[in-house]
């Protein structure tokens, strides 16, 4: 049985995951929620608006599902390791921050717990951007310019910290080593890869419009299209990070020693 507790309960991803999880009462039990929208804590149904609050309540999680907002995740991350809590979080974290995350489990008396981190749960995204990948790393010697273009309906600086850190490990599959980005207008350049981005206000935030193109030196074009609701495949996402953890935190070295994990789902599709 794992005893779950869910930050950033009542997103989208959130409500939708806590209905997967209840569907399954013989393997998991969520013993508390955290979200800032709730009007006030209520002890009784375990409802808490912050994490501090679920502290001074002594309950103990054996894993703790994070999607909460991008903005405060280095802080949550920082919370999580401080005060012993298995986590698996949803958003991009720099390389730097992944860095003093593992500096950090170091300082602290409590013995490490693992924490995952997964750029984005879905599984479709994920797929699309492996199959770019793998087109990048056939075509290496070739590829001129790589272009991305989305529409959304999320928080642009969010989105924007996703992308790069995606293109930054694109870059260097073609041996560009730089974290230095150029933004003109909607468009974000980062060495090969340029994104172009257009939040749509009357949009629904689950759903996202992507192409995806590979320009070639012989100016000949890869491209790939996609649009619809990400919703369905975030929560197979996290169901498939979920039993990939249950299956290997004995057993993994990684895992079982407190490490940071990051793009754990992109091994598992």
């Amino acid at each position: 049985m794992y005893y779950i507790g869910i930050v950033g309960a009542l997103s989208p991803l959130g409500k939708s995951v806590a209905a997967a999880l209840q569907a399954k009462p013989n393997d998991y039990k969520i013993i508390f929620t955290v979200d800032a929208g709730y009007e006030r804590a209520d002890v009784a149904k375990a409802e808490f608006q912050n994490l501090e609050q679920v502290l001074t309540r002594n309950l103990t999680p054996t894993l703790l599902l994070d999607f909460g907002d991008s903005q405060q995740m280095f802080e949550r991350a920082k919370f999580y390791r401080q005060n012993g809590f298995p986590a698996i979080m949803q958003g991009p974290l720099s390389r730097k921050d992944e860095e003093m995350l593992h500096s950090l489990s170091r300082s602290v008396k409590l013995m490490p717990t693992p924490l995952v981190i997964v750029p984005d749960f879905s599984v479709i995204k994920t797929l699309m951007l492996k199959n770019l990948k793998a087109q990048v790393k056939a075509s290496q010697c070739k590829v001129n310019r790589i272009y991305v273009g989305l529409m959304h309906n999320v928080d642009e600086d969010q989105n924007r910290a996703f992308w790069l850190l995606w293109a930054q490990s694109v870059n260097e599959m073609l041996g560009e080593y730089t974290d230095k980005y150029c933004q003109k207008g909607c468009s974000v350049t980062l060495g090969f890869v340029r994104v172009t981005s257009k939040r749509v206000a009357e949009q629904e935030e689950q759903v996202e419009e992507m192409q995806l193109s590979i320009i070639l030196s012989d100016n000949s074009t890869i491209k790939w299209e996609w649009n619809g609701n990400l919703l369905e495949s975030r929560v197979d996402g996290v169901m498939r990070t979920l039993a990939w953890y249950a299956k290997h935190i004995k057993n993994d070295v990684s895992l079982a020693s407190g490490d940071v994990l990051s793009d754990v789902l992109s091994k598992l599709v």
